[in-house]
């Protein structure tokens, strides 16, 4: 699934520090370019989630919608989707960062990495959904701080080699001081694609006669919408190591000597 072929220059030059505007810019820019590519990925984590959509809907379809026998389902239905979803996110972030620094892209090397570090990719992204579930449930204000912290999930977990508690710690340490950037740019792309996504639910559920099919048009229309979020989250992780930790000047040094800087991706 590696075709050799180089993204646009993103690396060496182009790795400098970025408004939250040039991060949204330069991540369409990724995204024009391999959009097919990442497309197929989200795709793949999608399938499982639509599958089981299917099957809870099929067998819920006579349960009226308050009824507390649908809990359980949905529950394995949300659960289904966040291992899916984390697995994939975490084979974007690695593509992403191949295409961010100019390498070929790999998605059977970011396939297998992902899936040697399956269980601390899974661990982390459960971890920080949860918490920012619970933060929007007491207060909202808490899941808005702790959507900063975590803004570096997966990347802290793949491209660093760390633990699920040791990417979180990183991730929140990252964040700091880069709140308001963090949630103006990654914030403002999630809000947005949540909307999209219930107008495009709404929106066939009319037109296909019934929410079921609504829904799994949605999860279709997610699918091809999802990229951008794990692009705009791995651009935004190397743009703030670079503001903190100097990360141009690393990778620079290490092309200039023909090496690969320290980011953790094994194949």
């Amino acid at each position: 699934m590696g075709d050799g072929r180089r993204g646009p220059a993103l690396s060496a030059t182009a790795c400098r520090p970025r408004t939250g505007t040039e991060i949204v810019d330069a991540s369409f820019e990724l995204l024009r370019a391999h959009y097919a590519r990442l497309v197929m990925i989200s795709a793949l984590s999608y399938v499982p989630v639509m599958v089981v959509q299917l099957a809870v809907n099929r067998s819920l379809s006579s349960v009226a919608v308050d009824d507390p026998a649908r809990i359980v389902p949905t529950l394995g239905v949300l659960l289904v989707s966040a291992i899916a979803q984390s697995l994939g996110d975490g084979v974007l972030t690695l593509v992403t960062a191949n295409a961010y620094r100019g390498h070929p892209l790999d998605v059977a090397r970011a396939t297998r990495h992902t899936m040697r570090r399956a269980g601390g990719v899974i661990a982390a992204a459960l971890r920080k959904w949860i918490s920012i579930a619970f933060g929007f449930a007491f207060f909202f204000v808490p899941g808005i701080i702790l959507f900063r912290w975590y803004f570096a999930i997966p990347a802290t977990v793949l491209l660093e080699n760390r633990s699920s508690g040791d990417a979180m710690e990183r991730s929140r340490a990252l964040a700091k001081g880069e709140g308001n950037k963090i949630l103006g740019t990654l914030g403002l792309v999630y809000v947005s694609s949540v909307i999209l996504q219930l107008m495009v639910s709404a929106f066939f559920a009319t037109l296909l006669g019934g929410r079921p099919r609504g829904e799994i048009a949605a999860l279709a229309f997610a699918a091809c919408l999802h990229p951008l979020l794990s692009v705009v989250a791995t651009l935004l992780y190397y743009d703030v190591r670079i503001r903190r930790e100097g990360y141009d000047i690393e990778l620079l040094a290490a092309e200039l000597g023909g090496a690969e800087p320290d980011h953790g991706v094994a194949g």
